[in-house]
């Protein structure tokens, strides 16, 4: 069984999309979105690759949220 720091790991992601992203979406907007993720997976059971899926569905939120922003800009 793999052990992993999970609250570590989704503080380390959470930060490198705030470095990412903060140039276009306010990093209390990305740090929000990260936790509503997070919050839609903490009944899981299975944590090994919560933070993998996290990372994924942020991003695709974060992306879909900086192609608005370019197509109203």
């Amino acid at each position: 069984m793999i052990v992993i720091d999970e609250p570590q790991i989704h503080k380390e992601q959470m930060e490198s999309f705030i470095r990412a992203y903060a140039s276009q979406i306010d990093p209390e907007e990305i740090e929000q979105i990260y936790k509503e993720v997070l919050t839609g997976y903490e009944k899981a059971t299975e944590r090994q690759y919560i933070p993998l899926i996290i990372k994924k569905d942020v991003k695709n939120i974060l992306s879909a949220r900086m192609r608005s922003i370019s197509q109203t800009a």
